[in-house]
């Protein structure tokens, strides 16, 4: 039997390229390693800037500019990781669906043998009850009958199908 199938699900479509927002990670990434853009932040009213506080934002400058570009390259990370989990998801799914279908094809083959199977001891035991049921009345007719052929010339008649001891069919 063909148990081929269709199925409606369909295979993931990756994710939209974000190469939009890795750039505007990486501009966003190269703007704070600007060390000028780190001294605004330490500016306190009455005090002037000075090497220490120009140090300082050149080391605040360095780390931003590390952290941020390590933001802006997760962005495609994240994006292939979860194309990877959904094409999982996907062909996990298409081999259960398949194993499912072919559980049920198997059962039914085996609910055909089964039947089958019934059919064949049916006809056996319809067989064997009209044989026994055509020798059993043979049977019982020659009981019946022993006497009318007994009375007659021929006393080997008296049962049905003996001859010399020995039953012939």
């Amino acid at each position: 039997m063909n148990y081929a199938t269709t199925t409606s699900t369909f295979a993931p479509q990756p994710t939209p390229n974000t190469q939009g927002m890795f750039n505007t990670a990486m501009a966003n990434a190269q703007a704070s390693a600007d060390p000028r853009f780190n001294m605004k932040a330490m500016d306190r009213n009455g005090v002037s800037r000075g090497k220490g506080t120009a140090a300082t934002a050149g080391i605040q400058a360095a780390q931003n500019l590390a952290e941020g570009i390590a933001k802006a390259y997760q962005i495609p990370a994240q994006d292939a990781a979860t194309n990877a989990n959904n094409l999982l998801q996907y062909q996990t799914n298409q081999e259960a669906f398949g194993q499912g279908v072919s559980n049920i094809a198997m059962q039914n083959d085996y609910a055909n043998a089964l039947a089958a199977l019934q059919r064949q001891q049916n006809v056996t035991n319809f067989q064997g009850n009209a044989l026994g049921g055509l020798l059993g009345s043979i049977g019982n007719l020659t009981g019946g009958m022993g006497s009318l052929l007994t009375s007659g010339t021929n006393s080997n008649l008296g049962s049905f199908g003996k001859y010399n001891g020995t039953y012939r069919f």
